[in-house]
């Protein structure tokens, strides 16, 4: 519905979106690029020191809001996610590829992706871009904070952070009923959370149960409150 790109100083405050993708009668399990009906309700590309605040963007046909790369080494940079909400889209609640310096904090993103939704159905995906031929990566992602959000799947995934992600911390947030979902290796952070009915996901290998105070690789989960209905799976290449 919205795409900006190219823009620097850019500032969206106090904009509701409803996209009303049921009523708009959209039934497709994956993306169809040829369909606008199939698009973000928001999406930011190439932009620099982005502000957006006091959003309520909701069932969109694909993301609430993407911060997309377009394969860029360096897609969006500095961008700040505030006092917003980000629910009931049919795939993410906020997809970030390719961003450097992404702050989002005092956010709900629930119930996204839900029913036949498209992968990886997640609050907030934390993704890079893409590989290259030769099996490289372009278009990671770098310094990407969430913090002090809500998030309430009901079924899949809270918040996914993929391997080719540095430095993500994820504090403070209230995580239910869903996967919280990060690999390892590139020094992701779950820090003071409260978790609730979630399986805390890094990939396939099942490692303990209810108290999760694990780490491998640079992936660090502590000091988080954790209810006895949750395990954990971590990862390792």
């Amino acid at each position: 519905l919205f795409k900006i790109s190219n823009c620097e100083n850019l500032i969206i405050d106090g904009l509701t979106i409803d996209a009303k993708r049921e009523e708009r009668g959209i039934k497709f399990t994956d993306y169809d690029p040829g369909l606008d009906m199939g698009r973000s309700n928001i999406e930011i590309k190439m932009c620099n020191r982005v502000i957006i605040r006091n959003v309520k963007s909701i069932n969109g046909a694909m993301d609430g809001l993407s911060l997309a790369s377009d394969g860029q080494a360096i897609g969006n940079k500095d961008v700040l996610i505030e006092k917003c909400i980000f629910n009931n889209n049919h795939r993410q609640g906020i997809s970030i590829e390719g961003a450097t310096n992404v702050t989002v904090r005092n956010t709900e993103c629930s119930l996204n992706g839900t029913g036949k939704g498209i992968m990886p159905k997640s609050g907030i995906d934390v993704e890079a871009y893409g590989n290259t031929s030769d099996g490289g990566t372009w278009g990671a992602n770098n310094k990407v904070t969430i913090g002090k959000g809500y998030f309430d799947r009901k079924g899949y995934q809270n918040i996914t952070v993929n391997n080719q992600s540095y430095n993500t911390i994820i504090k403070e947030c209230v995580l239910k009923n869903a996967y919280v979902n990060a690999q390892v290796g590139n020094s992701a952070k779950l820090i003071n959370n409260k978790i609730i009915d979630c399986k805390i996901s890094t990939g396939f290998q099942l490692i303990a149960y209810n108290d999760i105070l694990y780490g491998r690789d640079g992936f660090v989960i502590n000091t988080n409150d954790v209810s006895p209905n949750c395990c954990a799976v971590i990862e390792h290449n």
